[in-house]
């Protein structure tokens, strides 16, 4: 339905990006999650803030682009874009908390990337700021790519069995199992293997559900690693990538 609505296809994507998958960001970061040009996504992205559907703030030296949750008509929106079927509908899990409340806590536990500094708020479990930026992680490749490097600092003082119940109730027990395999090929760890594969999940999906261009398809079809082929994942980021990342921030290369 959203397609007969709204012919255009840079409007429909920006529209899911910020309204049912709850980004925010940039507009290089948007188009890089959304597979569109810069120009484009800076154009509509304006007129989204002309018609009342997005807002900007200065964060830093960058303008932030969110979903305007006052518009008169957001609840209409949201029942809108929830009716898609959608395959990132699967994965993209359970977002009812504050993204930048996360990352605080991410930050403060030893997440190697700069996503703020300001203290956070609320001080969560280790176990829930995890969970948490699972769900995040399908929006965000730079903490996805950081997220190994902080399971292995935790490793030794994480409660597993709440870890997975929490990453559960969040829809990621999935995704659980694959960051856990993947930080035990990266830190040659064997003790966070669990069985966690969901048999819901009988073909591929893509692991950041907005980057699902032409383009994007052919690249993450040649980079995808193998263990989230295993995890039946696809995603545009070789092994290579996160090993780089790995080995830079890694504790045991202090």
């Amino acid at each position: 339905m959203l397609s007969y609505l709204i012919k255009s296809s840079v409007r429909r994507r920006l529209l899911r990006l910020l309204w049912r998958e709850k980004c925010s960001g940039s507009i290089s970061s948007l188009a890089r999650q959304a597979d569109l040009s810069f120009s484009a996504t800076h154009k509509e992205l304006a007129e989204m803030k002309l018609a009342g559907l997005a807002t900007s703030r200065h964060e830093g030296k960058d303008t932030v682009y969110r979903p305007n949750l006052q518009n008169p008509n957001a609840d209409l929106l949201k029942k809108l874009l929830s009716a898609e079927t959608s395959t990132s509908d699967y994965i993209a899990g359970k977002q009812d908390f504050d993204e930048a409340e996360v990352l605080d806590n991410l930050v403060r536990l030893g997440l190697p990337i700069a996503a703020g500094v300001r203290s956070p708020v609320t001080t969560m479990a280790a176990e829930t700021a995890l969970a948490r930026a699972l769900v995040l992680s399908h929006h965000d490749p730079t903490l996805a790519k950081a997220l190994p490097v902080l399971i292995d600092k935790l490793a030794d003082r994480l409660d597993k069995g709440e870890l997975v119940r929490t990453a559960k109730e969040l829809g990621q027990k999935h995704t659980l199992g694959f960051f856990l395999q993947l930080t035990e090929a990266l830190s040659g760890r064997s003790e966070l293997r669990a069985s966690l594969k969901d048999g819901r999940q009988r073909r591929s999906l893509h692991f950041f559900p907005a980057s699902t261009g032409r383009y994007s398809r052919e690249l993450a079809k040649k980079n995808t690693p193998e263990i989230a082929r295993d995890w039946l994942f696809i995603m545009n980021m070789p092994m290579s990538s996160f090993q780089s990342f790995f080995k830079k921030h890694s504790s045991n290369d202090e």
